[in-house]
């Protein structure tokens, strides 16, 4: 039987808050991690490229929830929601996209589906 290293993966989960204020936290994350899941970068879908912006050897899978407000009318309010996950450039090729929906991003790393949910609170 041959030899196999495994390799471990480093994950970690960030609320944003916003992608203005977390950026930093952000880009320090996606350093020192393999993967890295993303809630409330609360950015619409014509800036979601700000978020490959943050650090360069990384790929990132983003999705919007705002395009359907912002399309009925003005942004009322703060911005709210929206998911991605960042996955090391060494990685890229071992990754597929599954899903991308307004709370919710779905990737394949080799056999294993990773899922990354936003839920929010409702009162």
């Amino acid at each position: 039987m041959a030899n196999q290293t495994l390799h471990r993966l480093s994950i970690v989960t960030y609320n944003l808050h916003g992608l203005n204020q977390g950026s930093d936290l952000l880009a320090s994350l996606c350093n020192d991690h393999d993967i890295v899941f993303v809630q409330e970068h609360w950015l619409p879908s014509f800036d979601l490229y700000r978020l490959q912006n943050i650090v360069s050897d990384n790929v990132c899978f983003a999705s919007s929830a705002m395009d359907d407000v912002i399309a009925k009318d003005c942004l009322h309010g703060r911005p709210f929601c929206g998911v991605a996950i960042f996955v090391r450039s060494q990685l890229a090729s071992t990754v597929k996209l599954i899903k991308a929906a307004s709370r919710y991003i779905m990737i394949k790393v080799d056999q294993t589906v990773f899922v990354n949910v936003y839920l929010p609170c409702v009162s």
